[in-house]
């Protein structure tokens, strides 16, 4: 080989190696933290989540990447997929005509200062299921979420869980077998249900059962929500039904 050519090849391989070595490269996208996007038809799992146009494509995915505290938003489409939410967080729709969760069975939350906002869940078996390990679940809000035809209930309380300042606002209720309901063995004080609608079920609205068992809600407060076509004529169904409440309003 000529020694000029070798010499050259040498210098060129050596140009690279210190190109790739000595000048910084292009940093990899940081996940989302603080704030977390999701859109079903644009985005995907493997994307950073940190803006729309990256945008992850489950809410499972984002709600797994931000951090306590944080924010998931979530663009317009239908999610057919349970979501499971463990830390404090606020879920954003974009109205809950156009985000529309679809679970198989039910969005789980088991963590305080929990806020889905802006969204439906429709057609599970549950929209949302409350539950937390060793109790109390602290701060539940659903700001105008529209709980729709789910085979059981809207929200539905688990077993033996103390339930303390759940609001549920300007949501809507309709086509669940029951609106919010508790069992026998669960307790709660202080729910706010505030301008929300509960129509065309066949249960309750609200439903709190004792049957000599240790359930009991307390300073449940009802206003401006209406209850319509619940039940059948001579079902026992009811608004707003307890067997064991104190310090309640209910103001219709």
């Amino acid at each position: 080989m000529n020694p000029r050519i070798r010499t050259l090849g040498l210098v060129a391989l050596l140009a690279v190696l210190l190109l790739g070595l000595g000048l910084p490269q292009p940093a990899a996208a940081a996940a989302c933290t603080a704030v977390c996007y999701v859109d079903g038809t644009i985005g995907n799992d493997a994307n950073d989540g940190d803006t729309a146009a990256t945008a992850k494509k489950t809410i499972q995915a984002a709600v797994n990447q931000v951090t306590a505290g944080g924010q998931v938003i979530v663009a317009a489409g239908t999610y057919a997929q349970d979501v499971s939410v463990s830390k404090a967080l606020t879920l954003t729709g974009a109205g809950p005509a156009t985000t529309i969760i679809d679970p198989v069975n039910y969005v789980g939350i088991s963590a305080d200062n929990v806020t889905f906002e802006d969204i439906a869940i429709s057609s599970g078996a549950h929209g949302a299921r409350l539950s937390k390990s060793g109790s109390p679940l602290a701060n539940t809000t659903f700001d105008n979420v529209h709980f729709k035809n789910n085979t059981n209930r809207g929200i539905d309380i688990v077993n033996l869980l103390h339930v303390t300042n759940l609001q549920v606002l300007n949501s809507l209720f309709e086509g669940n077998a029951a609106g919010i309901r508790m069992p026998s063995n669960a307790t709660a004080d202080g729910i706010t249900i505030d301008n929300t609608t509960f129509q065309n079920q066949t249960g309750s609205g609200f439903y709190q059962a004792n049957d000599n068992n240790v359930g009991w809600v307390k300073n449940l407060t009802v206003t401006g929500s209406t209850f319509t076509n619940l039940g059948t004529s001579g079902s026992g169904h009811a608004g707003v039904y307890a067997e064991e409440f104190s310090l309640s309003l209910i103001h219709i």
